[in-house]
């Protein structure tokens, strides 16, 4: 969408204007919302948007000293910083099934931009890793903030103080606006769509996922653009694609999969190692494996070896029930 903007305007520019646009719309549809937030809620807001303006623009200023592939790559750096500010700002433990699934992400996505770039280390690099630490504070930051606000208003907060930070630097190169008509529509999609939209998406997404996933997730951006690269621009599909897209795919998989996958093998472990010791434990265990399920005792998590249980099993065969078939009366 931005591929024939970005020819016309400047990338600074083109920052200003998309973010406030956003912010210009969001708080006309939900201004009753904002005057609802509580100030700490503001402070979420404004913190969120200033790391978010810190990334943005440090990965603007380092695409000036260095190629778009490398910068891309080291931007997306994040999904390792994430978990990393995860254990040292709050002490979570990280699933290690994470951790291959980030490797997995960064070899993928290493695969995906760096096919014919060099990757030093220059002022430019170290301007876009920081960018990279700065996106990796507003997940981490989100993950923990997002709880305690409305997704809305505190996307719509965001995007005004991205929209104030972008416009106060354009301000210095000089202020300039679209001209076409097809330039506009595609900035509103980018400001409303792509922009306050996919906030407020990636806002409740946190109130329910880890850092860590979000961050995984994000991996898959170059990807979706790459298709569709392909599909409007024409642009060739490339074994560097296939390859590393593949390998954030299996990232996703094993983040999403690898922990569930153990705890379901526990589980059945657990199950087929409980034998019931008591009769009337083995019968119906039995009857159970016939039925085609779980013994009871494991589907209730019954400790049959305990005194009450088999006092009720040795019970059970000294007195057995009566038939009630036999001593009931004929019926009339």
């Amino acid at each position: 969408m931005t591929k024939g903007l970005l020819d016309r305007i400047t990338p600074v520019n083109y920052l200003a204007v998309r973010f406030t646009l956003a912010f210009i719309v969001g708080a006309l549809i939900f201004w009753k919302r904002l005057v609802a937030m509580s100030g700490r809620q503001w402070f979420y807001g404004f913190s969120l948007g200033f790391m978010f303006s810190l990334g943005q623009a440090l990965n603007t200023v380092g695409l000036q000293y260095v190629d778009a592939s490398v910068s891309g790559f080291i931007t997306v750096m994040y999904i390792v910083f994430t978990p990393i500010l995860v254990w040292i700002l709050f002490r979570l433990k990280i699933d290690p099934f994470d951790w291959v699934a980030v490797v997995l992400a960064v070899v993928g996505l290493g695969i995906l931009s760096l096919t014919g770039g060099n990757l030093e280390f220059g002022l430019g690099e170290l301007l876009t890793l920081g960018s990279a630490l700065a996106f990796a504070f507003h997940i981490v930051m989100m993950s923990r903030w997002a709880v305690r606000a409305d997704p809305v208003s505190l996307s719509i907060v965001q995007m005004g103080v991205l929209g104030a930070v972008f416009s106060v630097i354009s301000a210095g190169q000089g202020f300039q606006l679209p001209v076409l008509v097809t330039d506009w529509m595609a900035l509103f999609y980018m400001a409303v769509v792509a922009g306050l939209m996919a906030m407020i998406i990636q806002t409740w997404a946190q109130q329910r996922l880890s850092a860590t996933s979000v961050a995984l997730t994000f991996s898959l951006e170059p990807v979706f653009a790459s298709v569709f690269a392909i599909m409007i621009w024409g642009e060739p599909l490339t074994s560097s694609l296939i390859w590393g897209g593949l390998l954030i795919l299996l990232a996703m998989q094993v983040s999403a999969l690898g922990s569930k996958y153990l705890e379901r093998r526990r589980a059945m472990t657990y199950a087929e190692s409980v034998l019931p010791e008591t009769s009337a434990g083995l019968s119906q265990a039995f009857q159970d494996v016939f039925e085609g399920g779980l013994p009871t005792a494991v589907i209730e998590d019954e400790d049959l070896l305990e005194g009450d249980a088999i006092a009720q099993s040795m019970e059970g065969m000294d007195n057995p029930a009566p038939d009630r078939s036999i001593m009931s009366p004929p019926s009339a």
